[in-house]
């Protein structure tokens, strides 16, 4: 449950990270039930899903930049980041308000955030979360804020949520605007090449195809509202026309037995006369007389 802070905790925060480290104070009012200073405290530490996500992916975009992030940098940005926190926290005590009474909302960490990297030399879109609020709906904008501080320093949560934001980054890629999609398009270009989102890549991946595999349309009315019904209406899908087999010809029966073909006797038969009669030969065409012989 979150505390409420007065100025002299705040004054007790405000020394306490002059003395120690960012870390220091992410745990402390982390203790006092504040969860953006748990997420902080991920990335500080670097012992949480969205915290190493974080980290490398301002890496990345130093990098893209030329401008690599060294580890003296990197410290001076996480501190310059926790002292912006407290003074967004601090600028709630004002006129009759003696006491912090909320964490901070999406408007207020989205600039403290671009006005760091701003001023250490980097883009805004060095943090995680600027092209994604870029591209989500305004509406929509406190409501993931609200989910994000939801997961911090929850495991299970982070990855899901890593990997919803993945998904929807996707879809936008395909459904935004000309510039919200190269927006969306360069964001999961980085998130695929960090080293440990591996896991956030496989998850948020197995969701798309199971949205694909739905109803998508659903997914991108809660991310982009209510779709817009076109003039005219999509024809209907029509059944395949039926296959038609033709049938085959009958085959025609023969109407009696065919001839039998003769066969040709064997021997040779009775050798050729060479005259009328056998006159001059061995034989008599009656065949079996006497043989003749002329003197």
């Amino acid at each position: 449950m979150l505390e409420k802070l007065d100025s002299g905790n705040l004054k007790f925060a405000e020394g306490y990270l002059r003395e120690t480290n960012p870390g220091f104070l992410y745990h402390y009012l982390s203790g006092k039930g504040y969860t953006y200073a748990t997420l902080a405290l991920g990335v500080a530490e670097q012992n949480t899903v969205a915290g190493i996500v974080a980290m490398n992916y301002m890496k990345e975009v130093a990098a893209a930049q030329g401008m690599p992030v060294d580890e003296s940098k990197t410290q001076e940005i996480l501190r310059e980041m926790a002292s912006e926190y407290l003074k967004v926290l601090k600028s709630q005590i004002e006129d009759e308000q003696l006491e912090v009474v909320r964490d901070i909302n999406y408007q207020e960490v989205w600039k403290f955030h671009s006005d760091v990297f701003i001023s250490a030399g980097y883009t805004a879109d060095a943090w995680t979360l600027n092209s994604v609020f870029t591209i989500l709906p305004e509406g929509k904008r406190e409501e993931y804020w609200q989910r994000v501080l939801d997961s911090a320093g929850n495991t299970q949560a982070e990855l899901e949520l890593a990997a919803e934001t993945y998904m929807f980054m996707h879809i936008a890629s395909i459904s935004a605007s000309s510039e919200g999609r190269q927006m969306a398009a360069r964001w999961i270009r980085r998130i695929e090449s960090i080293e440990n989102s591996g896991a956030i890549v496989k998850l948020g991946s197995a969701k798309l195809v199971k949205i694909f595999g739905g109803s998508i349309t659903q997914v991108k009315a809660y991310i982009f509202g209510k779709p817009v019904v076109p003039y005219y209406p999509a024809p209907a899908p029509t059944s395949p026309p039926p296959k038609i087999v033709m049938p085959l010809p009958p085959v025609q029966m023969p109407t009696q037995p065919p001839a039998r073909r003769r066969r040709r006797r064997g021997g040779g038969g009775r050798p050729p006369t060479t005259a009328a009669g056998y006159d001059n030969g061995g034989h008599y065409s009656g065949g079996g007389g006497r043989l003749r012989i002329d003197p």
